[in-house]
């Protein structure tokens, strides 16, 4: 089967993608080859990759919740940031991992973050998330990625794009992602001084 090729728009970009029938998008045309390097896609400290993290359910009962991300780092180092228990408001939480773990009370192990695809460039990589978003449909995701893609490709994206399996379920031995939220750290230095000053100037006023 030849390849097929894709014109579409994004916001300030015109890009060219060719699909190829082996199942796999064959390159990017804009200086960069899209290049499937996979020699190292198992590696989660290499940079500059996209990957899938699906959740393990609790107590033995699977769960179908996915996300699909992209990092510039290691999905090693971004995968902690998804674990942080941070929130921008009570019950609120800024990973949308963490949210669905502390609202379902389920479990991710970081064992279970699978890379899909590398590539070094900002803009590519940006396309590459946007594509598997579209095509895995992750439920976790709050967005589509960076770039909106046409509709009109929904189900090319679709037939090219694969699912990694599911992880093994939760086992009630197994011990879940805690999602407490962590105690405050100690102050900062500034803040440290600026308290000891206040001391300092209340005992000076109080005549000690």
């Amino acid at each position: 089967m030849p390849n097929r090729t894709l014109l579409f728009q994004t916001k300030s970009v015109r890009w060219r993608l060719n699909c190829c029938s082996s199942g796999i998008f064959g390159c990017l045309t804009r200086r960069t080859t899209w290049k499937r390097k996979r020699e190292n896609e198992c590696n989660l400290n290499v940079n500059g990759v996209i990957y899938y993290h699906a959740c393990a359910g609790a107590n033995n009962i699977p769960c179908n919740a996915d996300y699909v991300g992209e990092s510039a780092r290691s999905a090693s180092t971004r995968n902690s940031e998804h674990f942080s228990t941070a929130q921008t408001a009570p019950g609120i939480y800024k990973s949308a991992i963490m949210q669905h773990a502390a609202d379902s009370q389920h479990h991710f192990r970081a064992d279970d973050l699978k890379i899909l695809s590398r590539e070094s460039g900002w803009q590519e990589r940006g396309i590459r998330e946007s594509l598997y978003i579209r095509g895995l449909a992750p439920t976790l995701n709050r967005n589509e990625g960076r770039h909106e893609l046409p509709r009109c490709y929904d189900s090319l994206i679709s037939k090219f794009v694969r699912k990694p399996p599911p992880p093994l379920p939760h086992q009630p031995s197994e011990p879940r992602l805690s999602t407490a939220r962590r105690p405050p750290g100690r102050p900062r230095a500034s803040d440290s001084t600026s308290s000891q000053e206040a001391t300092i100037s209340k005992t000076i006023g109080n005549g000690g």
